[in-house]
């Protein structure tokens, strides 16, 4: 097998790096971390639609999430949902109708 060359041992380092590095971000992965706020000033008004992110977050999963995002509304949000869009400071300008009865 003969003797490593320096650009050899660096290469392999760096790649034993890096494959520590990748394989520690996969462990953490799975394990629940708080998200910090993202949003910076607070300045401009977003809001998120619901139906969009309906199919990955249920809504009491979404509307926190649009907090830490700094929106200030969801959107075409079911109204069962209202008191947890209040609880958590957010307006729903723009519902859904469950339909006249």
């Amino acid at each position: 097998m003969g003797s490593l060359s320096r650009r050899q041992l660096m290469q392999s380092a760096g790649a034993a790096v890096a494959g520590s590095a990748l394989l520690a971000s996969n462990t953490q992965a799975g394990r629940k971390q708080p998200v910090k706020k993202v949003a910076r000033k607070g300045n401009i008004n977003q809001s998120i639609v619901n139906w969009c992110f309906s199919s990955y977050w249920k809504p009491e999963e979404l509307i926190p999430l649009a907090s830490q995002l700094g929106c200030k509304s969801v959107e075409l949000i079911s109204p069962k949902a209202f008191p947890l869009l209040k609880e958590q400071g957010h307006r729903g300008c723009a519902t859904v109708c469950e339909g006249i009865q």
